[in-house]
């Protein structure tokens, strides 16, 4: 697998999915993204250096390095990050991994935060008992039972009878032949998440592990979010959020469709992707403008 270059802006498609495919069969055929962040220090910089003198209590305060798993399932592309030897058939993850953060040997998790978000419920008796355990070893991997989406609010989401999968097909979009039960969950705008409490958190004293010095702090993001990503890309992309990530891979999900976001209590407007074809080219116009945005290092 040929790996993303840094000081290159890209975004393609590509025919596996970067992490998860290595150890799991994927439920539905959908093609994959991954997008690479070039280094532009100095937005991130200002955001840093304006912490300094902000009192305000951040999710990820402390954190040096930070990985969002946007669309979590039962967590394991964080226990990745965090226990690479008890995974090794996950080969391309650690590849990710390495790069951006360096080779397991240097790096010390006591460095670094893991953000679980993941809408269904059900998954807190898996992702919470690793995340306790984990606590008390001192390293941070915390379980956010939210929805990532564009807008603060309550979303209906469906189990699609595919609990033999870790009910990887958990999604606002309910499939007829499968449906079996909805819950009401509690979502957040992601882009104003990770805009207010990853980028402007503040970095450690001290750091446990040896890191490149010109490479800085990472936040890398997985979404693997069963569709909704229709509505929160674009709002990471025109809120500015996309720009602070420095790698991020996941799926588009172009099979749910016929797929519609309703409008929302703060006006946010109606989004319908009538067919596959239109959710293929709704897709591959996210992408375009987020490769060609020259003033966002995303």
């Amino acid at each position: 697998m040929t790996f993303l270059h840094r000081n290159r802006a890209l975004l393609a498609f590509v025919g596996l999915f970067l992490v998860g495919s290595l150890v799991q069969t994927p439920l539905y055929d959908v093609p994959r993204l991954t997008m690479e962040v070039p280094e532009h220090k100095s937005v991130r910089r200002k955001a840093q250096e304006k912490s300094i003198h902000d009192n305000t209590k951040r999710d990820a305060d402390g954190c040096y390095h930070v990985f969002i798993d946007v669309g979590a399932n039962i967590g394991v592309h964080g226990r990745f990050l965090l226990e690479p030897e008890k995974y090794p058939e996950a080969t391309v993850a650690h590849s990710v991994f390495n790069n951006m953060f360096g080779k397991p040997e240097t790096r010390d998790n006591r460095d670094f935060c893991v953000f679980e978000i993941e809408a269904n419920p059900r998954q807190r008796k898996k992702i919470q008992p690793k995340a306790d355990a984990y606590a008390k070893m001192g390293w941070r991997y915390e379980f956010m039972n939210v929805a990532a989406s564009d807008h603060i609010g309550i979303m209906e989401f469906n189990h699609n009878r595919d609990s033999a999968s870790e009910e990887w097909g958990f999604s606002i979009k309910q499939l007829k032949e499968l449906n079996s039960g909805t819950e009401q969950v509690p979502t957040i705008r992601l882009a104003d998440w990770v805009t207010e409490h990853v980028a402007k958190r503040k970095l450690p004293q001290k750091l446990y592990g040896e890191y490149a010095p010109e490479s800085g702090p990472k936040i890398l993001m997985k979404m693997d979010i069963e569709g909704s990503e229709y509505v929160v890309l674009p709002d990471m992309i025109t809120s500015g959020a996309m720009c602070e990530l420095d790698f991020v891979f996941g799926e588009l999900h172009p099979k749910f469709a016929p797929i519609t976001f309703p409008e929302t209590e703060d006006g946010a407007k109606t989004v319908r992707l009538r067919d596959r074809d239109e959710a293929t080219e709704y897709g591959k116009s996210l992408l375009s403008v987020i490769n060609n945005a020259r003033n966002c290092k995303t």
